[in-house]
């Protein structure tokens, strides 16, 4: 079974589309062009850490010649629901935003399971974390530690409007349960003060109250406010668990997140994919 996603890209604002499907267990995340869909597949890549072309605001995976865009909530999706094997035909070069959240893609992934005969959520051996590793940039921090099961804690800096949006600190254990009630639905958002600089930079072409939190000094101003308790730091969680599914197998430990974003987790996967090379 497949199915097909259509909409705009929120960087591009272009019309963008992608073709899900789950496929065998142990064959990983692959994107491809979906001008190569039934022929050749030279294109097609498996997505992993130095498959990043670009992690500003948004993480861009790629080979030489074919990029994919916004590639971090249909990822978070896969890994919050325990997916790890999943392939995506894209037009337009960029993932649909949908509504903002992963919300849209774990219905589409819970529809494909329903229909599969195939085992897709079949267990998955978890990277498990032996020591810290961690990477900064000033104050902003992502790590992983030791523990036991899947923890995250993650806090964020208030900013005006923020601090009336719920806390800015939050811990969790992840299961597929908590990610559907917890992170799944939080969406994307940006301050208002910053919102007509990103655009003239190119970002945010696709944007809108109903794919983006907009975040005023007075709250929101999206109709019907935020969707839940400290949105915007569930986004990033959300962020990071797709951002680190590039690793390509769940982890077994502390993901402790601070002013993280795209840039930060990325390096993250890639310093830690780096030492697992190294010791296998």
């Amino acid at each position: 079974m497949v199915i097909t996603v259509s909409g705009r890209g929120v960087h591009s604002g272009r019309h963008c589309s992608v073709a899900v499907r789950l496929r065998e267990p142990g064959t990983g995340f692959v994107f491809q062009p979906r001008s190569l869909a039934g022929g050749g597949h030279h294109e097609a890549f498996l997505a992993s850490p130095h498959r990043v072309r670009s992690s500003t605001l948004a993480t861009v995976l790629g080979s030489a010649s074919f990029q994919v865009a916004t590639t971090e909530h249909l990822l978070s999706a896969c890994a919050g629901l325990g997916v790890w094997n999943m392939e995506a035909t894209v037009e337009g070069g960029e993932l649909p935003i949908c509504d903002g959240s992963a919300r849209p893609w774990v219905r589409v992934l819970e529809t494909l399971i329903r229909s599969s005969t195939r085992a897709p959520r079949a267990q998955r051996r978890p990277l498990v974390v032996e020591s810290p590793i961690e990477v900064r940039d000033g104050d902003r921090l992502a790590r992983l530690e030791p523990a036991s099961g899947c923890l995250v804690h993650a806090s964020i800096t208030p900013r005006a409007g923020l601090a009336s949006l719920g806390p800015t600190e939050l811990s969790l254990a992840l299961t597929p349960d908590a990610y559907r009630e917890e992170i799944a639905w939080a969406r994307t958002f940006v301050y208002a003060a910053d919102a007509d600089r990103l655009r003239a930079a190119g970002h945010g072409q696709g944007a809108s109250l109903d794919n983006t939190l907009l975040i005023t000094d007075d709250g929101v101003a999206n109709p019907g406010g935020p969707r839940g308790e400290s949105e915007p730091l569930r986004h990033k969680i959300l962020d990071a668990l797709g951002d680190l599914a590039l690793l390509g197998a769940p982890f077994r430990g502390r993901l402790v997140l601070h002013d993280s974003g795209h840039a930060l987790h990325v390096a993250l996967a890639q310093k830690w994919s780096a030492a697992l090379r190294e010791a296998a």
